[in-house]
């Protein structure tokens, strides 16, 4: 996607592993010319190794700014102690301004990635999740190209940790040592039930229902935006 910079720009690439990485490709095409375009193009990069069971990930927080948010691509390991379990029930949150609750809200990161129940390799335009399951990472992005987000005195952009699956099959591997803390629970004939403010009774039946978690897997995210003036540039 086209990076667009007033006076200057400036590229690092940094190494977070715990070993040396032997050799590194890249290719940078650059144009000048004249325009008048008034934004700067920012990047920034956050990680969670792994995601707090108590919270999630903030993959990117501003004050006091204005500007637009263009696109974030996740990159998540998963923890093989939740096994086969699905990963991606977690929600992107997206707070506009200086409200503690999240204006945009979505319904997991499959369906943010453009999928809905689970997520396979693809990649389209805007959307796409090039790596998916390859050794227990996956790599879902989202580009706000044609849902334009814009922001006005702040933004803070979350990603939860949450997965799903069979409500035994959860309970089974968290009482194995998994770290893990329910939250909900989605049984045939009954509204779904917040297990944060109602509890599971000690031997209650749950054969037949769907339990979402919180987990503890591994985030990084790379947050694309762009600020209207140069005033934020050191956020």
């Amino acid at each position: 996607m086209p990076l667009p910079f007033a006076t200057a720009a400036r590229i690092e690439l940094h190494n977070t592993a715990d070993v040396d990485v032997e050799r590194v490709f890249y290719e940078i095409a650059v144009e000048f010319r004249e325009h008048g375009l008034a934004e700067r193009v920012h990047c920034v990069f956050a990680e969670a190794t792994p995601v707090a069971l108590d919270g999630p990930m903030t993959a990117l927080e501003l004050k006091g700014a204005s500007g637009r948010l263009l696109g974030l691509q996740l990159g998540a390991v998963i923890d093989p102690r939740y096994g086969e379990l699905w990963w991606g029930e977690g929600e992107v949150r997206i707070a506009l301004g200086d409200d503690p609750a999240p204006t945009l809200s979505g319904t997991g990161i499959e369906d943010w990635a453009g999928t809905g129940w689970g997520m396979g390799e693809f990649s389209d335009p805007f959307q796409g999740c090039p790596i998916a399951g390859t050794d227990g990472q996956w790599t879902p992005y989202r580009l706000h190209v044609e849902d334009r987000v814009w922001f006005d005195g702040g933004i803070r952009v979350t990603v939860d940790a949450i997965g799903g699956g069979p409500a035994d099959h959860v309970l089974a591997l968290l009482a194995s040592g998994a770290p893990g803390v329910p939250i909900t629970i989605d049984r045939d004939g009954h509204p779904l039930r917040r297990l944060l403010d109602e509890p599971l009774a000690p031997g209650e039946d749950t054969s037949d229902g769907w339990m979402n978690f919180r987990r503890s897997d591994s985030y990084a995210a790379t947050t694309w935006f762009a600020l209207d003036t140069p005033a934020h540039a050191g956020m």
